[in-house]
């Protein structure tokens, strides 16, 4: 005849606590489940009997029994470490509730108010009424108007195609705050440029100051060097592209001198150097205001000296008084990152110019010194389109 027992003991920390019993000369097995309880077997025959045949107690009827292994929300036991699986996971889904209820829905209490998303980030809201329902019951009325847009957003879940980079395009997804997320830019041409830009070289000109020069189309493909030299241009078109530039070369020359523009835009005044000088128009092809920095860099092995920088409006400023009604400036110093050389004028940051869609504006730029002469770089770089 067979005699068996079972031994459960209460772990805890360094502690243990008995609550079965032992005989001399029994043999035992035993299965630790976590760091809590310990159940031994045992057995008085010469035989042992497998650790399946001791059932474990039904929970239901007050006994003890072995905790589940199988996993769930709370983790599962790791036989191993005592601990358990996954401890400390949230629940990663939420429930987002019910949707908002439609005009003329019935509702249960006068005078509740709902609220539902609407366009880009907005809301609008219902109220509970008295016969807004069939036969005079309550229901709920028609939503308000549409409060509170993000401004420049989009509505969530809408997608769209736009231009980017060198005549690329590229699709966008207005995400759930109402921002587009931009995709990859496909379709630029090899050896692409920005419409409007010009690239020029001293290549085979034997006079001073003067360039050969090429030009991007509206395919984004440069054309072919012009066959003589010539002064550089003095207009810049803007890129239809973010954080595109284009420049050109500017010559100071002796020959051409003004009085020097000094102080602040738009009451500036005027310093005793007679300096050289540049007038440049920038053009704006695109169909939106553009927010350009306007910056100074020193040509391929040109001088580095301090330059000045003003902008005006659409009209060539001729006289004094115009020159001192200047609206952005005027600049005497840059930071290098943007110019290469602190000396370097810049119209940045806040004195970053806006010109109006399809506008110009036109920008002084001079040196600082009477006697500095020669070409300096005028970059115009588009941060904004809006």
């Amino acid at each position: 005849m067979r005699v068996h027992c079972i031994f459960i003991i209460s772990l805890r920390g360094e502690n243990a606590m008995l609550v079965g019993c032992a005989m001399r000369g029994w043999k035992t097995k035993a299965l630790v489940v976590g760091s809590l309880v310990l159940v031994v077997a045992c057995s008085a025959g010469g035989d042992e009997d497998p650790i399946a045949d001791v059932a474990p107690a039904d929970p239901s009827e007050g006994g003890v029994g072995l905790p589940p292994t199988s996993s769930s929300s709370s983790g599962a036991v790791d036989p191993d470490s005592g601990k358990i699986a996954d401890a400390g996971k949230k629940e990663t889904s939420v429930d987002a509730g019910p949707p908002p209820p439609d005009p003329g829905d019935p509702c249960t209490k006068v005078d509740d108010i709902v609220e539902r998303k609407c366009g880009a980030c907005g809301k609008q809201s219902a109220i509970c009424q008295q016969g807004a329902g069939e036969a005079g019951a309550l229901a709920w009325s028609q939503y308000s108007a549409c409060a509170g847009e993000l401004a420049g957003g989009c509505v969530p879940g809408t997608m769209a195609t736009e231009t980017c980079g060198n005549c690329g395009t590229r699709s966008k997804t207005c995400t759930q705050y109402c921002a587009w997320q931009n995709g990859v830019c496909n379709g630029q041409p090899a050896n692409s440029c920005t419409p409007g830009a010009v690239e020029l070289s001293p290549a085979g000109c034997t006079t001073a100051n003067t360039f050969i020069k090429r030009s991007c189309s509206t395919t984004c493909s440069w054309g072919n060097f012009t066959p003589t030299c010539a002064a550089p241009p003095t207009s810049i078109e803007v890129p239809t592209s973010t954080g595109s530039s284009n420049f050109t070369y500017v010559v100071f020359q002796s020959s051409q001198t003004v009085k020097r523009l000094k102080g602040d835009c738009p009451s500036a005044t005027f310093g005793t150097n007679i300096t050289p000088y540049e007038y440049v128009s920038v053009h704006n092809p695109n169909a939106t205001k553009a927010t350009v920095t306007v910056f100074n860099s020193q040509t391929p092995g040109g001088p580095v000296f301090q330059t000045v920088l003003a902008s005006y409006g659409a009209t060539k400023p001729t006289t004094d008084v115009a020159r001192q009604a200047c609206v952005q400036g005027v600049a005497e110093f840059s930071d290098p990152a943007t110019t290469g050389d602190d000396n370097f004028a810049a119209l940045e940051d806040f004195q970053q110019v806006d010109i109006p869609a399809n506008g110009t504006v036109w920008i002084y730029n001079a040196p600082y010194l009477p006697g500095s002469t020669g070409a300096v770089k005028l970059t115009v770089r588009l941060d904004k389109l809006q």
